[in-house]
């Protein structure tokens, strides 16, 4: 005869046959789960998971506890693990109820997380587990839309924190760690400012104002510290911010209005005549980031691309270069200008009048050819900065062929009888030395606009006036990039 505990007999009577299937199915699996940390093949710990997974699908009794459990080691398995896809997978694919479970316990979980590193001061755990929320995950992108001003908040805290830490008492191993944590709370608050634009945009004004001023201050911040552009890390300006922020702050630091708000902006270091550095990769970030249409939209008769950023552009250039790196810094902003201009003028979102702006012979066209003419030849600093004079004639010859684009799609002139591109061939032929090594690269791009047949009109004699030049063993590898 078999005796039963009276406590367990007494559970047994109480509860429905379905019931006792659902209390033995989450206590079989949740021990399944517990036992996770113990495998160490990563093989074997998906295949636990995906046999959970499985069995959620085709059990309807209570799995809360397992949802639970299952949320709690997507938490903390490191980043980019695998069991963490196949998680993201199945959380995926629950009916709606669970799913709401699975964002609520996404939420609380991740306060929790948030309350654990500032005590234990691990605060990079924070922000990637928050990036990992937004990496390919609907309802973990759902978790941070639920409380993203809140989040957005600690991320600039914890930002805050990494800058109060470094100092030049740290080792540079600790110093350079600290960079990449600033550096993925900066991306951090990028994904969150891109992904729950809408939803940020519902909240207080003065909220979004006051995290997003504290953003850019710690921005400004990190561009502050040498060794972010001195070693290998670097860390641009690339949050998102509203259009009118990212207005005031260039009025205000390159042009030298708007200073109505200067107490408030906090941008009067970086504003100052020795904080080159800062201001060229304020400016590169600006346009890395903003979508095209916000770079060409008109607002009060003015866009960002052609009347705030273009001038501030040639502001500096004009002032001339300090050192090979702000010579280096500037042509790459240069690049970045003319490339997102040929995007936008694919793209078709520009106006007609800001199209006949940058047509060859204009102002704009006329201001980067002079910045190109400076540069690519530059020899100044020759054995310190040779590497670096390399890279800037380079981007030059970027530059030169972006314009070539952009002239081509903005005045959509017939290429045979253009003017400027008949006379751009003129003055590379006749006016630029034979001995400049940036000349070749260029007269390629224009023989890639304008064909081989237009170039040789100027000039029946350009095939031996090439050659001649082959003889030159410090122009031969330069000539060779020309082939018509």
């Amino acid at each position: 005869m078999i005796f039963l505990n009276t406590n367990i007999l007494s559970v047994i009577l109480n509860c429905e046959p379905a019931s006792i299937l659902k209390n033995i199915f989450a206590e079989k699996y949740t021990e399944k789960l517990e036992s996770l940390k113990d495998l160490q093949n990563v093989k074997d710990q998906i295949a636990v998971v995906k046999e959970v997974c499985k069995e959620l699908k085709s059990n309807e009794g209570e799995i809360t506890n397992i949802l639970q459990k299952l949320v709690q080691i997507y938490i903390t398995f490191p980043a980019k693990h695998q069991v963490k896809r196949v998680l993201i997978s199945a959380f995926q694919s629950l009916p709606a109820q669970s799913s709401d479970f699975v964002v609520t316990e996404l939420s609380r979980q991740l306060e929790c997380i948030h309350t654990e590193c500032l005590v234990s001061m691990d605060l990079r755990t924070y922000i990637d587990t928050v990036a990992g929320l937004m990496d390919n995950f609907p309802l973990g992108q759902k978790c941070i839309d639920n409380q993203c001003l809140e989040i957005l908040q600690n991320v600039s805290s914890i930002l805050s924190k990494f800058l109060a830490e470094n100092s030049s008492t740290q080792s540079s191993v600790r110093q350079n760690e600290l960079m990449h944590s600033c550096l993925a709370c900066i991306q951090a608050g990028n994904k969150i400012l891109q992904k729950s634009h809408s939803t940020l945009s519902c909240k207080e004004s003065e909220e979004i104002s006051s995290v997003t001023t504290s953003l850019i201050k710690h921005n400004i911040d990190i561009l502050h510290i040498g060794n972010v552009t001195q070693n290998k890390t670097k860390v641009k300006i690339v949050l998102k911010f509203p259009r009118s922020s990212v207005i005031k702050v260039v009025e205000y630091i390159f042009q030298g209005t708007n200073k109505a708000g200067a107490d408030k902006s906090d941008f009067q270091t970086l504003a100052k005549g020795d904080n080159l550095s800062c201001q060229l990769s304020l400016l590169y970030g600006i346009m890395s980031i903003m979508e095209l249409s916000e770079l060409v939209e008109v607002h009060d008769g003015k866009c960002l691309l052609l009347d705030y950023i273009f001038p501030s552009l040639t502001k500096i250039s004009e002032k001339g270069y300090p050192n090979s790196i702000s010579k280096l810094l500037t042509v790459k902003c240069y690049n970045m200008w003319t490339s997102k201009t040929c995007s936008c003028l694919k793209s078709e979102v520009v106006s007609d009048k800001q199209r006949s702006l940058l047509c060859g012979g204009g102002q704009i066209i006329e201001a980067i050819m002079s910045c190109v003419w400076t540069v690519w030849e530059d020899t100044t600093d020759v054995g310190t900065s040779t590497g670096i004079y390399k890279v800037i004639r380079i981007i030059a010859r970027e530059i030169f062929e972006n314009i070539l684009k952009i002239h081509t799609m903005a005045s959509s002139s017939d290429i045979s009888t253009d003017i400027f591109l008949q006379n751009l061939t003129k003055k590379l032929i006749f006016h630029v030395s034979w001995s400049s090594k940036g000349k070749y690269g260029m007269l390629s791009n224009l023989v890639q606009i304008i064909g081989t047949d237009l170039v040789l009109q100027q000039t029946s004699d350009l095939s031996t006036m090439i050659l001649s030049q082959m003889s030159e063993h410090a122009l031969a590898c330069h000539v060779s990039t020309f082939e018509y």
